[in-house]
């Protein structure tokens, strides 16, 4: 159940890390560092999400991509987004869904597919993690807030990626 004790969190932030490592997923940042999107989303699944995975059932797949989605929402201030229907469990109704009925958020059966977060008020930069959904076709991030470089979606295979109206940059992209 959700709110563990605390060492119950710091076990299950333990195997997080563990396998999010292993997976290669939590990129150059600092997990560690807890005002980091990255530490935020680990603590939030490993404490509050009322989905809770299973973190020793190895089902890499499943928390990696609802962890990328978690600092996804963490790193563009997802508080203050237009909509934010379902992520981080915050609409009682739908409270522990699958990240796959999450506002924006475009699956084909339990995989991320595609993410159309268009003129949702996003603001920051987009994590790194997203070069790791690596079935993503369809990125639709066009009039937000966002800045920085989107070079690490260059190594995947996304055929429609809208995302002007942002300050972003895209060394790959047409």
């Amino acid at each position: 159940s959700p709110n563990p004790t605390s060492n119950q969190s710091f076990t299950r932030i333990s195997i997080l890390k563990k396998l999010l490592d292993s997976a290669g997923v939590s990129s150059g940042e600092n997990p560690d560092d807890k005002a980091s999107p990255q530490h935020k989303a680990m603590k939030w699944l490993a404490d509050d999400d009322t989905l809770n995975i299973d973190v020793s059932a190895l089902n890499l797949g499943a928390i990696i991509q609802r962890y990328i989605l978690v600092v996804l929402y963490f790193s563009s201030a997802g508080e203050n987004w237009t909509d934010h229907l379902g992520f981080l469990n915050q609409d009682e109704p739908i409270n522990g869904q699958h990240e796959c009925e999450w506002f924006g958020v475009v699956c084909d059966g339990t995989t991320i597919t595609g993410l159309n977060l268009a003129s949702n008020n996003l603001r920051g930069t987009l994590p790194t993690e997203l070069g790791q959904l690596t079935a993503l076709t369809t990125l639709w991030l066009h009039n937000n807030a966002l800045t920085g470089s989107i070079d690490f979606l260059c190594t995947i295979n996304i055929r429609s990626l809208v995302f002007d109206r942002n300050k972003l940059e895209c060394s790959c992209c047409p």
